[in-house]
């Protein structure tokens, strides 16, 4: 979808409110309740809707709650491509969506502390996506890791995996404040290097991420608990 395509398409949402288009597939949705709107920002259609795959559940790994909101599969890594490498930022709330007030409420208590990219990532796409993903809950978000290196995970070697702990570490200034509750934000949970990396450098009381592997999922089956998270 070509970029001038979608910023005429959405423009349609501003100056038509009896007309919203769907941030994904760019049709006019006439069945989206107007409560949805938030910001003059557009929700995502019914059809695009029912291709998420929600998980919402949580696993005890290592004494860590891990909350998962959806398995990641097909569709949403495209979405994911289409707004991080693509930088299609129009996308960075539809992770969230429908999600945001509930988990909003669940996230009070806890200091919510973001897992990153790379500075040349960064640099290159312009933003942050954890950050900018779970900036629509409205809650202080802190930043206190940089990483070395911009390799995927998908990319590397399992020992390779293994070792990213090396490329992960704690910014030295970083004025994080007190806290007797933290929870681990991050986008994609595919092998779980990264988050280990981020939690021996910064204990954490839990982890949220908005996607996590199929294979994770089955390979921690048994470390699925019952948590009052997702009720």
């Amino acid at each position: 979808m070509r970029a001038n395509q979608r910023s005429h398409s959405l423009l349609r949402v501003h100056d038509r409110m009896d007309e919203p288009v769907c941030p994904i597939c760019l049709e006019p949705e006439r069945m989206i309740p107007a409560r949805l709107f938030i910001d003059d920002r557009p929700s995502v259609c019914a059809a695009c809707r029912k291709r998420f795959k929600p998980h919402k559940r949580s696993y005890a790994v290592d004494g860590v709650v891990f909350h998962v909101l959806y398995e990641y599969e097909e569709w949403i890594e495209t979405l994911f491509f289409q707004y991080k490498e693509q930088r299609d930022v129009a996308l960075r709330d539809v992770f969230l969506e429908g999600e945001a007030s509930a988990l909003r409420r669940k996230l009070r208590s806890f200091q919510c502390v973001a897992v990153c990219s790379s500075e040349a990532k960064r640099a290159e796409r312009g933003f942050e996506p954890v950050l900018d993903i779970f900036s629509s809950l409205n809650l202080p978000l802190e930043s206190p890791f940089y990483r070395v290196g911009s390799q995927k995970q998908s990319t590397l070697s399992a020992s390779a995996r293994r070792s990213i702990q090396m490329a992960l570490r704690r910014k030295r200034h970083y004025p994080l404040p007190p806290a007797k509750k933290r929870i681990l934000l991050d986008d994609v949970l595919t092998t779980g290097s990264t988050i280990q990396a981020a939690l021996t450098l910064l204990p954490c009381e839990a982890v949220l991420v908005v996607a996590a592997h199929p294979l994770w999922i089955q390979t921690h089956r048994h470390e699925r608990i019952k948590s009052r998270f997702w009720k």
